[in-house]
């Protein structure tokens, strides 16, 4: 998310030094005055993310392109995460207090070529696992009581040569919209998330689609993945879709709908998508309906029921 001004502007953000202090009196702040009404906290939101599209791709803020700026930055928000954790915990011992990551599955641009498909293996591990191994090999107390995980789709990376010894990393434009579909990716990053051994929350899984039937799709989908990983012995508490809204993207403004809800922008009226006559009927009964798939995806013809729960 943003950070205020009084941080950003006058102290560095995140790359300066005393950051991890600063966030830790901010915390304190806040589960002073919101503690009661939570139980499950996220202190730092998809750090490697932001820190990605910041430090590498260089399109968010700061704007610059640096391993060093991104590796420091990284561990002032693992530090505030457990400082964090901490605090939380000692006011109110009962809370879950998480740690989040903006999972995708990458493939390499080129399947054929060696670099492309190193590049795509490193950032896989770097974005999905990093900041995560991190937090939970630093000390004997993993500081974390579940994970939470965003995913999207499928992002395409290969290697773009600045030069004769500068290899950078190119994602493809269709990625930059998260909208690549690929629920096989996500049954593979379940299975490793599982391997931690800690509560998985599915903290947003949506995309944005031309029509309501291929958004219906895509939600079926998904589900069926995350039943199919429960089955396998994934311990998944919850499951979010993203999102009611169609939210306001700092580099893309409203182009992208995936919300549930459309709102009119000159009457200020809601009204509900399909998905979200399915995502109900999916939240109410647990199961997969012939008639409701026949509803609302009629291409994919009949399917036998099945228990999500």
């Amino acid at each position: 998310g943003a950070l205020p001004v009084w941080w950003r502007a006058a102290k560095g953000g995140w790359s300066n030094p005393e950051s991890p202090d600063w966030f830790r009196e901010y915390a304190k702040r806040v589960v002073g005055e919101l503690g009661e009404l939570c139980e499950y906290w996220i202190p730092v939101h998809e750090g490697m993310h932001g820190l990605v599209a910041g430090y590498q791709q260089g399109h968010w803020p700061p704007e610059v392109r640096s391993r060093r700026g991104l590796e420091a930055v990284m561990g002032h928000q693992l530090e505030a995460h457990s400082f964090a954790y901490r605090g939380i915990k000692e006011r109110y011992p009962d809370a879950q207090v998480g740690f989040s990551v903006r999972a995708a599955s990458y493939v390499p641009g080129n399947p054929y070529n060696a670099w492309d498909a190193r590049i795509a293996w490193r950032e896989g591990r770097r974005n999905n696992f990093l900041m995560l191994d991190e937090l939970t090999g630093r000390s004997g107390d993993a500081l974390v009581d579940f994970l939470g995980v965003s995913y999207f789709g499928r992002r395409v990376v290969s290697v773009r040569w600045g030069g004769p010894r500068a290899a950078l990393v190119g994602y493809s434009k269709d990625s930059d919209l998260d909208c690549v579909a690929d629920p096989e990716g996500l049954a593979g990053l379940l299975d490793s998330y599982g391997s931690y051994s800690l509560p998985v929350i599915l903290l947003g899984n949506g995309c944005a689609h031309v029509t309501d039937e291929a958004q219906c799709g895509y939600l079926l989908d998904h589900v069926e993945v995350v039943r199919g990983a429960m089955e396998r012995g994934v311990d998944i508490r919850g499951y979010v879709y993203h999102s009611l809204l169609n939210g306001f993207e700092w580099n893309r403004g409203y182009a992208d709908r995936y919300g549930l809800m459309v709102v009119d922008r000159e009457r200020m009226t809601r009204s509900p998508n399909s998905i979200a006559l399915l995502y109900k009927e999916l939240c109410e009964t647990g199961m997969v309906r012939d008639s409701t798939v026949a509803k609302f995806c009629p291409a994919r013809g009949r399917i036998a029921e099945e228990v999500l729960s």
